[in-house]
């Protein structure tokens, strides 16, 4: 039998995770399609020989993958088969939504990142001279940040859930970054007016979030998102990365006003 041709596989991989707007499959069937999709993409690029494995960890529900790059020494972070990291050899970012979201973000003063994975938001950041916090809510997020991904040993590093780390806020912040997944969709404990009234109070007067969204600009993801913010008068904006449809990324972006406005 003869090997499909790149093209063929492209298309398979598109019609493995076409979802309309209109086209309502359960959540299950939507997850299950974006991970046979991102297995199939991570065959069709990563054939074994040009990768090699540099972690494997099963912990609980996580499938974590580290692999390397033979032939010039890049690597990726993988769960579950969701690409979440990815370096040059040097250390440098290789995501274009990592770099989109960092230059959303203010160049000084204090930033919280929600999400580590592999840690390239939170090292760019710090390599930006902002002073940088990152939760997450698994530990070996950090132990394999720092051996594999190159982040700064002087990152301060919180394990916890991002909704009860806001719950009980000890100061607050220039900017926050909010890149957390359940796979490819948004845990629905985020998407909640108490999370949203939990980043407004966590964040200075002036102060900017930036929300991923691995979704185009005009799907339920995004609006739900953007509902979150509204709802806590955070002002959001859209940013579409990559178009518009399963495969983009979209930046929700708010700012908290310098003052409270006034009731009448």
């Amino acid at each position: 039998m003869s090997r499909p041709s790149d093209r063929s596989r492209r298309s398979r991989f598109l019609r493995c995770v076409c979802i309309e707007r209109d086209d309502f499959v359960s959540l299950e069937c939507a997850v299950h399609r974006a991970v046979e999709a991102a297995t199939l993409f991570v065959r069709a690029v990563g054939h074994a020989p040009a990768m090699r494995i540099l972690a494997k960890i099963e912990d609980a529900d996580r499938r974590v993958l580290v692999l390397e790059r033979r032939a010039d020494g890049s690597r990726v972070y993988l769960d579950r088969g969701v690409l979440y990291t990815g370096i040059d050899a040097a250390g440098r970012n290789n995501l274009a939504y990592v770099a989109a979201m960092a230059e959303a973000l203010p160049r000084e003063g204090s930033v919280l990142v929600l999400g580590t994975a592999g840690g390239a938001l939170p090292s760019l950041l710090h390599a930006a001279g902002l002073d940088v916090t990152t939760v997450d809510n698994w530990a070996g997020a950090f132990e394999i940040a720092r051996r594999w991904f190159q982040m700064p040993p002087d990152i301060t590093c919180v394990e916890a859930d991002a909704v009860e780390f806001l719950q009980q806020p000890t100061r607050r912040w220039s900017a926050i970054a909010v890149d957390v997944f359940n796979q490819m969709t948004i845990p629905s404990s985020l998407l909640t007016s108490t999370f949203g009234a939990s980043l407004a109070h966590a964040l200075a007067p002036g102060g900017v979030i930036v929300w991923n969204v691995a979704a185009g600009a005009r799907q339920m993801e995004t609006w739900r998102v953007l509902e979150t913010l509204r709802g806590a008068c955070l002002a959001p904006r859209t940013r579409s990365l990559h178009g518009d449809d399963i495969l983009a990324n979209t930046l929700v972006i708010g700012r908290k006003a310098l003052r409270a406005r006034r009731r009448p």
